[in-house]
């Protein structure tokens, strides 16, 4: 797709790159509009990169996205390693709530509501991707004492105000944004780690729900439409 120079009441912005796009014309005329009216909005000059992203994001939503889950008690959670002698490192054990937790409806906490070992519990998840550049997610959860970290592949990610385990989500979500260098290729670690507070062992648990994007499925011409 081959972009001309656009004006808008901001000014005129720069259009001049040349994409191959996996995508069938419609998918392109549309998204030529819709980076149209970015530039329109935005009012600035948008990098080669930044055209490129917008330009693909949109063609492989067409499609139709790729997901993975994240949730707790259905997605294979591991506790990395040993807390004390009755958890062992390895999948991570589910618990029925606390009855001052949050009831969570089709999915499980992690942990153990009768009693833990204080300290730090590191959780991990292993899931892969197809396209790093597409992928993203945001995981609400709950927790008992409180998530000190997240990461992804080692990488710190954004996990919101922690405020226990009363209440699930809002302001305590687990964020990996689009476009921000978090993901690989292939295999990729999601890490946290929950706080377990007190000096003799207490109930800690995590709960979290949600999907990743992980890709998009290809696009499929329409018929007599080449490939």
């Amino acid at each position: 797709v081959k972009l001309p120079l656009k004006r808008s009441r901001f000014g005129a912005v720069r259009l001049n790159c040349h994409y191959e796009l996996p995508a069938t014309a419609p998918a392109e005329h549309a998204a030529q509009d819709a980076l149209t009216r970015a530039h329109g909005f935005l009012g600035r000059v948008l990098s080669d990169a930044e055209i490129r992203r917008a330009f693909v994001q949109h063609a492989r939503k067409r499609s139709g996205q790729l997901t993975v889950d994240l949730t707790t008690g259905s997605a294979p959670w591991t506790l990395a390693k040993a807390c004390g002698t009755r958890f062992p490192a390895g999948a991570a054990p589910t618990t029925t709530a606390h009855t001052a937790w949050f009831k969570p409806q089709g999915f499980s906490w992690l942990g153990n509501s009768a009693a833990w070992p204080p300290g730090d519990v590191i959780l991990e998840l292993l899931f892969d991707v197809a396209d790093p550049e597409a992928a993203q997610f945001e995981l609400p959860y709950a927790v008992d004492n409180a998530l000190k970290s997240a990461t992804l592949n080692d990488r710190p990610l954004d996990v919101g105000l922690s405020k226990g385990f009363k209440t699930f989500g809002g302001e305590m979500a687990i964020r990996a944004p689009v476009g921000r260098g978090l993901f690989v290729r292939g295999r990729n670690l999601l890490r946290v780690t929950v706080s377990n507070a007190g000096a003799t062992a207490n109930p800690m648990g995590f709960c979290a729900r949600g999907r990743a994007v992980v890709g998009f499925a290809p696009t499929t011409p329409p018929a007599g439409t080449a490939s």
